[in-house]
């Protein structure tokens, strides 16, 4: 756990110099999970079973015909000022190959997503997700690595999915 937990922060330090170069400052945004992404369903379930010593599973379900676990920290990783309850373990898509390792950090905003994209005028954000039913997003994208704002914490999606 100590080497996933280092590599997650290595991850971490390297999008927060994105952010600080594009003027975003994430101090008071819940960080809501970060996701690792693996390369094939081999991996999938090698990784679910080997973080069951430190993980509980909080939810798994079918998306874009592939199974996502969501993975609950038996203690929340602490990394500066932020907690990290969650990791998402994405099984791959079939025709996309992703290299295996953290992918993106997703942070809960204290605003609308229109409102977070017009303080900052000069940014190009990612905005196909911004039409979502549940749980709109946008995302800045940076080499090999995204950063995802939205505003529901990914337990509180999970609860409002299975009402539905």
């Amino acid at each position: 756990m100590e080497n996933l937990r280092q590599e997650a922060f290595t991850f971490l330090d390297t999008l927060l110099v994105h952010l600080n170069h594009d003027g975003i400052n994430i101090d008071r945004f819940e960080m809501d999970h970060i996701c690792y992404r693996i390369e094939s369903m081999d991996n999938f379930y090698q990784k679910k079973l080997e973080w069951s010593s430190f993980t509980d599973q909080y939810h798994e379900g079918i998306v874009g015909g592939r199974p996502i676990a969501i993975l609950q920290l038996h203690e929340p990783w602490k990394y500066k000022e932020k907690e990290i309850p969650f990791i998402e373990l994405p099984a791959p898509k079939s025709n996309s190959f992703y290299p295996e390792g953290f992918e993106h950090a997703e942070f809960v905003i204290d605003s609308s997503l229109p409102e977070f994209i017009l303080k900052y005028p000069n940014l190009e954000f990612d905005k196909k997700g911004i039409s979502k039913t549940v749980n709109p997003d946008i995302r800045r994208k940076y080499k090999h690595l995204c950063v995802k704002f939205h505003c529901l914490s990914i337990d509180k999606v999970i609860a409002l999915e299975n009402q539905i």
